[in-house]
């Protein structure tokens, strides 16, 4: 009979050894991978034939082929959950991925914990505590500050600024630069 739908997952990844690493994690769990492919059309064949309820998708395919590939995951397989992964953290292409229908992002040096959490549909853990840099980034963010005017008031370049913001949504399980500094201010770790 097999997993129910919503646990047999779809792995779309450019790389052979990263598609068998991430099958071999999942198997282990007793979770069903339906197909892997590093094709973006066969992915939505596959999508189509198996219907999965979790895809995995390497976010460079999606630079590659464009937010389309998301939203054409989505419909062939009838609305799985689309899981980006990344080696890196790049705010503005990660957050492309999720406006276009990505549920989820999780970095490829992610903890096997993570992976089956964000394949189950469970609420992302927070990946820490914010450090005194990462507050001091997210304070002025609530105050409307971009990443090269933030860079310029500490000092430092605007691709570290863009990545300390990688890593606040990491860590606070937020999507957005905005949804991450209205929590931080309802939680007191920020004030206005």
């Amino acid at each position: 009979m097999g997993e129910p739908r919503e646990l047999r997952v779809l792995i779309l990844d450019a790389q052979p050894v990263m598609r068998d690493g991430l099958a071999a994690n999942l198997a282990a769990e007793g979770i069903e991978v339906i197909a892997e492919t590093g094709d973006p059309e066969a992915a939505v064949e596959a999508a189509a034939r198996h219907r999965p309820g979790v895809v995995l998708l390497d976010l460079s395919l999606v630079e590659r082929h464009g937010h389309a590939l998301i939203r054409r995951l989505r419909a062939s397989s009838g609305g799985a959950r689309i899981v980006v992964l990344s080696s890196l953290e790049d705010e503005g292409t990660v957050g492309g991925a999720l406006r276009a229908g990505a549920e989820r992002h999780l970095r490829k040096d992610a903890f096997r914990e993570e992976l089956l959490a964000a394949v189950r549909g469970e609420p992302p853990a927070r990946g820490g505590s914010l450090s005194a840099r990462e507050i001091e980034v997210l304070q002025l963010v609530a105050r409307g500050r971009g990443d090269a005017e933030i860079g310029s008031l500490l000092g430092v370049a605007e691709s570290t600024v863009k990545a300390h913001v990688a890593s606040i949504l990491r860590k606070t399980g937020t999507r957005g630069r905005t949804q991450a500094a209205i929590r931080a201010l309802k939680q007191g770790d920020i004030r206005f």
